[in-house]
């Protein structure tokens, strides 16, 4: 996960990427997956302005709807 969140993150066609959860039990927790973002953020420092770091932090605990609804109004402002 770690490699996939790197590569978008260094995308310049990448503006934002939002860490989101399931109950499943398949699934990673929201917590794991923000680790990793942080590990990701802080690889990428020295290469990526922090200010337009596209990995963001999770929303509502990465509830998938609170985070759909966010980006929906983010897109529509811009």
């Amino acid at each position: 996960m770690t490699a996939m969140l790197h590569n978008l993150a260094s995308s310049p066609n990448v503006i934002s990427i939002h860490p989101v959860s399931s109950s499943h039990f398949k699934l990673q927790s929201i917590d794991s997956i923000a680790e990793k973002f942080a590990e990701v953020k802080k690889s990428l420092h020295p290469y990526i302005d922090q200010g337009k770091n596209p990995l963001q932090e999770p929303i509502e605990r990465g509830s998938i709807p609170h985070t759909l609804e966010h980006i929906t109004k983010e897109a529509a402002s811009n």
